[in-house]
């Protein structure tokens, strides 16, 4: 396995796009359309050929900002790769080797692509000393995966934890993971976890029948297999988890930990307080899933 076969992730990245859209088709919000396709297809080619089967709605359920406009990194077993974009005219698709850097960071990835070619050779060396502040993740993730190649001995999964590390900002780092598609293995790490933990998707029933199982606190700090540690999903878990997750997200985007703050923030924006919001999103989630049974 090498980097190339893992999804490396850290968060999702944003960027302006426009899906286009039918009134013939089902419209679904981009968080369930990403669900949607790893519940039906088991490769990347009948997620290709089914890519216009639905509508994106690109306005985010809960969360600022008040859009989520995703471009997406898709894999599977057998190695094939494919960089989806939602912009002006549709789905723009970079298939296999028209996916040369198997990353994608903030910007449309064919724009990507042309910085990478800007950055290279000595010119590049130079624009890169002379405006170091610039944000040159994609670069950088670019030249590691090319030095992996002749990196003899150093493991996949550590490897790609220390491209990760070296791409983060230090204000913005919430967690990191490593798919490992090839054994069916997840590792990740999160910024008040920071042991390297995993669970095996053997280790796991997907069988229609099974009950839907979830991990409460995504923080826990211990290394190793957490195979052991999923729970039944309940009502009372997905509050735990919602809670967890929009808490830390106000915090960050209202820049104050204090209760008082952060409920002024979700009051001026929302006209609606942390508990509320919190409250909004479990019933919509749950919605949802009555909806799905």
């Amino acid at each position: 396995m090498s980097p190339k076969d893992c999804g490396l992730r850290n968060t999702v990245s944003l960027f302006v796009s426009v899906p286009e859209s039918s009134d013939s088709l089902p419209t679904m919000l981009s968080h369930l359309w990403i669900q949607y396709q790893l519940d039906n297809y088991a490769t990347v080619a009948e997620v290709l050929e089914h890519l216009r089967d639905i509508n994106i709605e690109p306005s985010s359920t809960f969360s600022p900002p008040s859009s989520a406009n995703y471009h997406l990194f898709v894999t599977d077993i057998e190695g094939n790769v494919a960089i989806i974009e939602f912009l002006d005219g549709g789905p723009r698709v970079y298939f296999n080797e028209y996916a040369p850097v198997p990353a994608l960071c903030n910007l449309p990835y064919h724009r990507e692509l042309k910085r990478l070619e800007a950055y290279q050779g000595i010119g590049g060396w130079i624009r890169r000393r002379l405006d170091p502040n610039k944000d040159i993740r994609f670069i950088k993730c670019a030249e590691a995966l090319e030095e992996f190649r002749g990196a003899a001995g150093r493991a996949p999964v550590d490897y790609c934890f220390d491209l990760l590390e070296n791409l983060q900002f230090e204000r913005t780092k919430q967690w990191s993971a490593v798919y490992d598609v090839r054994h069916r293995r997840i590792h990740f790490r999160t910024a008040r976890g920071l042991n390297t933990r995993y669970f095996d998707f053997h280790a796991l029933d997907f069988s229609a029948e099974a009950s839907p199982v979830v991990i409460e606190d995504i923080d826990i700090d211990t290394a190793g297999d957490i195979s052991g540690q999923f729970v039944a999903f309940s009502r009372e878990a997905d509050r735990t988890i919602i809670a967890r997750f929009l808490r830390s997200l106000v915090r960050f985007v209202a820049k104050s930990d204090d209760a008082e703050e952060m409920d002024l923030h979700m009051l001026s924006n929302y006209e609606m307080d942390v508990e509320s919001y919190i409250d909004r999103a479990l019933d919509i989630t749950e919605l949802i899933r009555n909806n799905r049974d």
